[in-house]
């Protein structure tokens, strides 16, 4: 009977430990939209301000400020006509991934995406970049760790007050028998 309860109890903290990375993820996910929705307007900004008229030039010089950033796993800047501009992190020899939907956290912890730089409804260029989720997955990673000693702490309590109750219900029946 005592490891019938045993395995009732490691069921049940096995479902809420897989219920609890399913919504630590879904709650990571839902900071990540925002946070690709900030750098976009950020580099539209960046991309599309005046300059110094040129356009190439402009983008060339914003690209060498967003190559010292170490949110960017990889950048590809693109003109109008889809030439490469700029670009850091990136091998030419190997194709651009293809984009990350915002509904999974990517395996590579690099999120893929394109914007496109448009002026008054026509477009300037286009970037391609890998954001870094390296900051977001070791939070992931810390939150895991912390619940997973607090589950095992609670999973050892609970076999502890089980084995001493059920222990102590077994000599009273004893002694009744």
């Amino acid at each position: 009977r005592l490891l019938a309860q045993v395995a009732v109890v490691l069921a049940v903290f096995a479902m809420l430990g897989w219920y609890g990375v399913r919504l630590l993820d879904q709650t990571l996910l839902a900071q990540l939209a925002p946070r690709v929705a900030q750098v976009d307007a950020t580099l539209a900004i960046a991309f599309l301000s005046d300059g110094d008229g040129e356009q190439r030039r402009h983008f060339e010089a914003v690209a060498a400020r967003l190559a010292a950033s170490t949110d960017f796993a990889y950048f590809v800047v693109f003109d109008e006509t889809g030439r490469i501009v700029a670009r850091h992190g990136w091998d030419e020899q190997h194709p651009l991934p293809p984009d990350d939907p915002l509904d999974v956290l990517p395996a590579d912890k690099v999120l893929d995406h394109r914007y496109n730089l448009e002026r008054e409804g026509v477009l300037a260029g286009s970037i391609r970049y890998g954001l870094s989720l390296d900051s977001l997955l070791q939070a992931r990673t810390s939150l895991l760790l912390h619940g997973a000693l607090v589950a095992a702490a609670g999973l050892l309590a609970s076999i502890a007050a089980m084995i001493f109750f059920g222990g102590a219900l077994l000599r009273e029946l004893a002694h009744l028998g």
